[in-house]
């Protein structure tokens, strides 16, 4: 059987709970442990529309993420089966780099990444929909980080809810770096400058950021090219 995360149990891992072996040996969220151990051979879950199936195997059978396991045993995992509820389009998308797990996307600009109440299609979204529909896939796309319309860059996408919390998690630990390359109307009054100022929501409900004390922490390096 082909699992989507495996691990083959240690001297030291001997006697945990699959459950265990997974969230500390993996780094699989709870929540997608909670959508497998609920609904493990199909159904909706979330109540969003999205069909589920999956589960949690030791040694190639079914069992129970409270079971335990020994010494030489392969734990394995089958994701959630999951759809994206995007229109497809037949939008040029560019690919960087793809796996099982993640995609990278060149976004041109002047293109919306998802549909919103001003742009309802013609996104990144729409075009990537197009493209799993052409291939056969089925996964939910997941951003991992926005860009504004008129912004070019590199979108990371994840296949899985695994993929994206690990995303998330590299992000909090600061092992995504972020580099913009800008075009300026004026002359910045130096060549280089740190900028360390807290962000949040201007008010509660508004897109608009603002520097506040109680904001998250926020650093910029910037450099004239």
């Amino acid at each position: 059987m082909k699992y989507d995360l495996e691990y083959v149990i240690s001297a030291a891992d001997s006697g945990m709970t699959a459950r265990g072996v997974l969230r500390k040996r993996l780094g699989v969220s709870q929540r997608l442990v909670r959508k497998i151990a609920n609904a493990p051979s199909g159904g909706d879950a979330d109540g969003d529309g999205l069909a589920f199936s999956g589960g949690v195997f030791v040694n190639g059978r079914p069992a129970l993420f409270k079971d335990r396991v020994s010494e030489g045993d392969t734990v394995g995992i089958v994701y959630p089966s999951e759809t994206s509820h995007f229109v497809p389009q037949d939008i040029p998308i560019e690919i960087l780099y793809e796996d099982e797990d993640i995609i990278a996307v060149n976004k041109r600009p002047g293109i919306v990444v998802h549909p919103t109440k001003g742009h309802v299609d013609g996104t990144v979204a729409n075009g990537l929909a197009h493209r799993m529909e052409g291939s056969g896939e089925r996964y939910k796309i997941r951003f991992a980080n926005r860009l504004d319309m008129d912004t070019s860059g590199v979108l990371l996408v994840g296949k899985n809810s695994h993929a994206q919390s690990e995303f998330a998690r590299q992000s909090e630990l600061g092992r995504i770096k972020k580099i913009y390359i800008a075009v300026l109307d004026g002359i910045p009054s130096s060549a280089s400058m740190n900028i360390d100022a807290p962000i949040a929501l201007e008010r509660e409900g508004s897109p608009r950021r603002t520097v506040r004390e109680d904001g998250a922490p926020s650093r910029t390096f910037f450099r004239v090219l």
